[in-house]
């Protein structure tokens, strides 16, 4: 049996309270960290969105474009993406040309574990630009949002070629051969 002096016990003890304090610190730092990050992504997608819903308001024209509608549509879209907060911060901000419209967007986040250290709350910004740019000519692009009617006049979608259509025989002159087979789900206990 090994023997152990008087000296060498309790060695873990002061090792832990060392090492404890770095542990919890890194672990704080990561999580508000985390909460940061998160924030900040809610905020990049709102700001997206406005930016976005803003632009659907401008026309590329400084006549035509109604700015208190750019406006109201952007940072109605930046509420409705849960920028509610109090602290919170939207500035939708068109162009001079009326092509384009940013938006910024910023919150006060409230830190948990760095209050330890003095550090109260953080700032987290995101900004987005969304505009209007006119076309040039684009060939073979398909307008979305419409309807695609399968063979209609022969040809496919939007001039594509059609494939030729697929002719299902009844259920009763299938074969056993001819029957779709799927395979069994796998059940976990």
């Amino acid at each position: 049996m090994i023997r152990r002096s008087r000296l060498s016990k309790g060695q873990i003890a002061a090792i832990m309270m060392i090492i404890m304090p770095v542990l919890l610190g890194m672990i704080g730092l990561g999580a508000d960290i985390g909460v940061l990050y998160y924030n900040w992504g809610a905020l990049q997608k709102a700001a997206d969105s406005a930016a976005l819903a803003g632009a659907s308001q401008l026309t590329g024209d400084t006549v035509t474009t109604n700015n208190s509608a750019v406006i109201s549509t952007g940072t109605q879209y930046a509420k409705y993406n849960g920028i509610t907060w109090a602290s919170d911060t939207i500035l939708v901000s068109p162009a001079a040309d009326d092509r384009s419209v940013s938006v910024y967007v910023s919150r006060q986040v409230p830190y948990y574990f760095l209050q330890l250290i003095g550090l109260k709350k953080g700032k987290v910004t995101a900004k987005a630009t969304a505009g209007v740019l006119p076309t040039t000519g684009v060939c073979g692009a398909a307008p979305f949002g419409l309807p695609c009617k399968q063979n209609c006049a022969g040809n496919g979608c939007y001039g594509q070629k059609a494939l030729p259509a697929r002719v299902m025989r009844p259920a009763a002159e299938r074969t056993p051969s001819t029957r779709a087979t799927f395979p069994q789900a796998h059940r976990f206990n």
